[in-house]
């Protein structure tokens, strides 16, 4: 059985924490209702969903950018997070599989981060 040290432990939990706290801040606050329906109405013509699921992911980039200080995992999140939002928004899989997915990819970050 594997010892993990307290200080990887705590410094593990404090990342995912932070991620996840980043994560909530720009899909609840800094997630316009004009993106919403951009990113949902893949058939509206007046909105483009493309420019809506960028911005968003974009967001999400920084964020990651800010909490980790790795600029390779911010622009992995902004490639990895437009493909599981428009994905999403094309059918493909139901919103509880891309929170899974999300939260994965906040897991494997932080232990890419340590």
């Amino acid at each position: 059985m594997m010892i993990i040290p307290y200080q990887i432990l705590h410094e593990f939990l404090y990342y995912l924490m932070l991620l996840i706290i980043f994560h909530m801040i720009s899909d609840c606050i800094f997630h316009p209702t004009y993106v919403v329906r951009g990113k949902e109405e893949l058939e509206n013509k007046i909105i483009d969903h493309k420019r809506g699921i960028i911005s968003h992911s974009y967001l999400h980039g920084s964020l990651v950018l800010t909490a980790t200080g790795v600029d390779i995992l911010a622009l992995l999140e902004i490639l990895v997070h437009s493909c599981t939002d428009y994905l999403k928004c094309k059918g493909k899989y139901s919103f509880s599989t891309d929170k899974i997915l999300h939260f994965a990819r906040n897991k494997i970050f932080v232990i890419h981060s340590l």
